[in-house]
C-alpha cells in the first residue's frame, strides 16, 4: 500500500507548537485523516501519536557520528547509532545525510536534512515493525518535488484491493494535445469517483471528483509528457498512461 502524508495546521498542545501530520492511502487519496503531531526544536523533531501520549524523539540533527540515540516509534524506543555523516546533492543543493544503525538488531536507516528517514517520514527508528518496513518514495514542497527514492520509478505504487489493468480505461484520443475523453468500466458506473493525472515523479497536475461514466477534461494547460490517468471509488482503482502533445 502507498500511503501519503502532508502537514495541515497547526495546533498548541502543552505551550508546544506542533504540526499536524494527516495520511491518506490509495483508496481514498482524496480524503485526508489525522494522524500525528510533529514538532522541531534545536535541529530535533518530536512525535506525539494524540493529544495525550508523549512525545517521542525522532530525528536528531545535532547528532554527532558515534552517537547513540533513543529514537521513539510506536510506544518503543529503539537506540539508533550514528555511523557515519555526509553530504548529498539534491536538486543542486547539499544536504547533510546520516548513516544510522541499530545496536541490537540487523536495522539501518538513513536521514536527509529537510527530507527525513528513508523509512519514512513518521517511521524513523521502525526496527520494531511487524510484517516489514516501509521506504520513503517522494517528498514535494508547494507542488514542487524536492526528492524522488532513486530505487523506485515512480512517486506511487499502484497496489489497491482491486486493480484494474491498465486497458480497462477507454482514452482518447492519446496521444492528447488540449482535451482528454475518459470512459470508466461498469465498476464506477452510479458512484462518486475520484480522478486524478500526475507525472511520473509523483506530482499532481489534475484532481476531480464526478459520478459521470463519461469524462471530458481540458489538458491544455498541461505540458507535453507522458503522465498517468488515475481513477478510483471506494473499492476499485484503474489507471492508463497518457501522452500529452
Amino acid at each position: 500500500t502507498t500511503l501519503s502524508y502532508q502537514f495541515i495546521g497547526d495546533t498548541t498542545l502543552n505551550n508546544n507548537t506542533y504540526h499536524k501530520l494527516y495520511r491518506s492511502s490509495e483508496e481514498t487519496s482524496f480524503a485526508w485523516s489525522f494522524r500525528y503531531f510533529m514538532r522541531e526544536e534545536n535541529k530535533k523533531v518530536w512525535l506525539k501519536e494524540d493529544a495525550v501520549s508523549p512525545e517521542m524523539l525522532m530525528y536528531d540533527l545535532s547528532a554527532n557520528q558515534g552517537d547513540t540515540l533513543e529514537v521513539g516509534w510506536s510506544g518503543e524506543y529503539v537506540p539508533l547509532i550514528v555511523d557515519s555523516i555526509g553530504e548529498i546533492e539534491i536538486n543542486g543543493t547539499m544536504r547533510i545525510k546520516y548513516w544510522l544503525s541499530a545496536e541490537y538488531q540487523e536495522y539501518t536507516e538513513t536521514w536527509i536534512d529537510g527530507v527525513g528517514s528513508n523509512k519514512g517520514v513518521c517511521f524513523s527508528g521502525s526496527a520494531t515493525m511487524v510484517g516489514g518496513w516501509c521506504w520513503f518514495l517522494c517528498m514535494s514542497e508547494d507542488g514542487e518535488l524536492i526528492y524522488r527514492n532513486p530505487y523506485y520509478e515512480s512517486c506511487y505504487l499502484f497496489t489497491g484491493t482491486e486493480d484494474l489493468k491498465e486497458s480497462s480505461l477507454h482514452i482518447y484520443p492519446n496521444p492528447a494535445k488540449t482535451h482528454l475523453n475518459i470512459e470508466l468500466p461498469e465498476e464506477f458506473e452510479h458512484q462518486n469517483t475520484w480522478l486524478e493525472i500526475g507525472d511520473l515523479n509523483g506530482r499532481i497536475l489534475l484532481k476531480n471528483s464526478t459520478t459521470a461514466t463519461n469524462i471530458l477534461l481540458d489538458i491544455s494547460s498541461i505540458k507535453p509528457g507522458i503522465y498517468l490517468v488515475k481513477v478510483q471509488n471506494s473499492n476499485t482503482v484503474a489507471w492508463k498512461r497518457i501522452i500529452i502533445q
